[in-house]
């Protein structure tokens, strides 16, 4: 924003500057303790200061965090239902994170680090995330932080990419970074839920998965990925995408960290004018020579 006055342009000329189209997620590997207990996802969500990420992560290019995994606007908004986002309650709420701990049978020690309801100080976990992904690692900090303050021993741990995704896709961590399909398309939202929430492909920890890498299983869950795609009844779509929602919410198999711009699409008038804007939305706003972003190229106009 620091440029417009030079022509530069991005889409909005307000917050959140660009489109939102995608949810980079704290992935959590499900299938052992303390993780694999569903109160301690639970808290684990209401521990992170979704705010601080929005400001300090990726400098408010990104709207208000909702509960779920269904982006509460643009052509998914018509299966977004405020009223299962309000049963979540606020998102960022320390006290309530430490009230779900502790009717779950936890406790904190001496040094305020939890204990688990077995009476065992939980392990040391660690989240980890592509070294140099700045606006990831900022990211992983916060929520590390978040965490750290309800009694959760855990670490940040940036690694080389190779790594990273040799240990996403054979479930061998803790907590990582990853946005579930990251790519635009019109089988949304119904492909984020089938990346996080499907077990079709479901192997043990240690075998290779490129999706569910968290190894979450739910019949309930293949049930209604399976029945979205054949339905047609609007209606019905929207009770069943409710309905998955509410499931995710519940269970909590990956926590939604921020709606990040699926492109970073902005342009400079220096030499031409004309391009795609929200009170001029002739062609979407994507790079000129991808897709059909490529519209813009019979759009723009030298300057005079």
């Amino acid at each position: 924003w620091n440029k417009f006055d030079l022509g530069v342009g991005t889409w909005y000329k307000k917050e959140p500057f660009y489109i939102p189209g995608i949810i980079p997620a704290l992935m959590m590997g499900l299938t052992k303790p303390p993780i694999s207990d569903v109160n301690f996802r639970r808290a684990i969500l209401h521990s992170i200061d979704y705010q601080k990420i929005r400001n300090e992560a990726v400098y408010g290019y990104t709207p208000e965090l909702k509960p779920g995994i269904i982006l509460p606007f643009g052509s998914e908004a018509r299966y977004y239902s405020e009223t299962d986002a309000a049963a979540v309650g606020k998102l960022y709420d320390p006290q309530k994170a430490r009230n779900i701990l502790k009717k779950a049978g936890y406790r904190w020690g001496a040094d305020s680090m939890l204990i688990g309801p077995n009476g065992n100080r939980i392990r040391q976990l660690y989240a980890t995330c592509p070294a140099g992904w700045t606006d990831w690692e900022t990211t992983l900090k916060i929520a590390v932080a978040g965490m750290r303050a309800i009694g959760i021993d855990v670490r940040e741990k940036f690694v080389e990419y190779s790594q990273w995704d040799m240990d996403l896709k054979n479930g061998l961590f803790d907590f990582t970074m990853k946005t579930p399909h990251p790519e635009q398309s019109y089988s949304l939202p119904w492909a984020r839920f089938d990346k996080v929430m499907s077990s079709k492909d479901w192997r043990p920890v240690g075998e290779v998965m490129y999706q569910n890498e968290g190894r979450y299983k739910s019949k309930t869950a293949d049930s209604l990925l399976s029945l979205i795609p054949a339905l047609t009844d609007s209606l019905e779509l929207k009770k069943a995408y409710s309905a998955i929602n509410r499931l995710f919410q519940k269970d909590v198999p990956v926590i939604p960290l921020m709606y990040r711009p699926w492109l970073f699409y902005q342009f400079s008038t220096k030499v031409w004018q004309n391009f795609p804007q929200e009170q001029n939305p002739y062609a979407p706003p994507q790079c000129l020579m991808v897709g059909s972003g490529v519209e813009a190229l019979w759009g723009i106009t030298t300057r005079n």
